[in-house]
């Protein structure tokens, strides 16, 4: 006759074996949702609008289709016409830039396109000075320069002609070599 405790220990055993294998499991499978994969070209494509130009966004906000924009982060380039520093202090630094990129149509007019693009927050804080220094740091953001901004389409805004522009909350702003 079969020893029925060594029978009973064995299945205790293979049960708990069982969980174990069961528990390691889920908390791999969890473990691997929650962890950060990079993002698909698809989804990258989703996400961020490399294609877009300050003339796009333009025409998107005379036609009404300025909305499309809002929930991507696009990347435009353009010409700083100006800038204003609302308030200097680093731990609440705002700032609003005037970007511009301009076409010439035929030989005699260009189209200029503009947008105003907010820089807010410490990373912006001495980047945008409030009047030109005498020797500029490499990563200001001054007049004329050309730059590169990754932002949010935020909302419509007026220039100072009365014409409606698109506002956009920077990310970040380069420097274009």
């Amino acid at each position: 006759m079969r020893d029925m405790s060594r029978t009973s220990s064995y299945t205790d055993d293979m049960k708990r074996l069982a969980l174990l294998v069961l528990v390691l499991f889920s908390v791999i499978v969890v473990s691997a949702q929650e962890a950060q994969l990079p993002p698909t070209p698809e989804d990258f494509a989703r996400l961020i609008n490399f294609r877009t130009s300050l003339e796009e966004l333009n025409s998107a906000v005379s036609d009404g289709t300025l909305g499309s924009y809002q929930d991507r982060v696009v990347i435009i380039e353009g010409t700083v016409a100006s800038s204003v520093v609302y308030s200097p202090d680093p731990n609440d630094f705002y700032a609003e830039v005037e970007l511009i990129s301009g076409r010439w149509e035929g030989l005699e007019s260009v189209k200029v396109s503009r947008a105003f693009v907010v820089m807010m927050g410490p990373d912006f804080a001495g980047r945008i000075p409030e009047r030109a220094p005498r020797e500029p740091d490499p990563d200001q953001i001054l007049q004329n320069m050309h730059i590169t901004v990754a932002g949010t389409v935020y909302d419509v805004t007026m220039d100072d002609q009365g014409n409606p522009v698109p506002l956009i909350v920077a990310y970040d702003a380069r420097q274009v070599n």
